[in-house]
């Protein structure tokens, strides 16, 4: 039975072994890029609320209350930059000091958003193999249609090395199955590579084994020299 399942393999994918602080360090600091966007936007919010409001009551300004709402608007915009503050430190600490495992993707789907598809004059994204993208670009697939990607993933806590295989992962031995939500399922991402079988470095928290984040990084990426 085993016989018909796909060999596993990471292909292009980071294997455990890869993950080093380098790989850690961009993974941070892409968190806390989305992290400094996101602190803008209880910001902007009121700001463009304090402008509607003014031009509401642009005859009366003077006389209005301003103390009270500008005193809310602090506490509430301060309470949201506080709690991304703490989901944020929380989820650099995992990407520091979490462990490294593979996980085998059990079965994988995929959802077509054709309304948000982009025109063939669009550019291409960039991908990992040009030989690879230029077959699929050759059998008509479309790339230009973003997806939503639903991985379910098995791996085991602790297991070391950078290989997997069926009997390892049987239903008789001790598991974990995650499911995981990826966008951009399209040829050259990320996404769009993987399939059942393939095997991937996944970070996890031997507290919560089920907290645990993919490795999206490119093999490629450890190929270029330390500076």
């Amino acid at each position: 039975m085993l016989d018909l399942f796909p060999q596993f393999g990471f292909r292009d994918n980071l294997k455990p072994s890869q993950v080093t602080h380098k790989v850690r360090a961009e993974m941070i600091e892409v968190a806390q890029r989305v992290r400094n966007r996101m602190l803008l936007v209880p910001i902007i919010i009121v700001a463009v609320a304090d402008l509607f409001l003014y031009a509401a009551i642009s005859g009366k300004a003077l006389a209005f209350p301003w103390a009270p709402i500008f005193l809310w608007q602090v506490l509430v915009a301060a309470a949201v930059i506080a709690t991304i503050f703490v989901i944020y430190r929380r989820r650099i600490a995992f990407l520091r000091t979490a462990l490294v495992t593979p996980a085998a993707i059990m079965e994988i789907d995929r959802t077509s958003l054709w309304l948000f598809g982009r025109s063939s004059q669009s550019p291409r994204p960039a991908t990992r193999k040009v030989g690879e993208a230029s077959r699929k670009g050759d059998l008509g697939q479309y790339e230009y249609v973003p997806h939503i990607v639903r991985a379910r993933l098995r791996f085991i806590p602790g297991i070391p090395g950078d290989s997997l295989d069926w009997e390892e992962l049987g239903d008789e031995v001790p598991h974990h199955d995650v499911t995981k939500w990826m966008r951009g399922g399209g040829w050259g991402t990320f996404a769009g590579e993987l399939k059942q079988g393939s095997l991937v470095s996944l970070l996890y928290s031997p507290d919560n084994p089920k907290h645990c984040r993919i490795v999206k990084g490119f093999a490629t990426h450890q190929q270029r020299p330390e500076t």
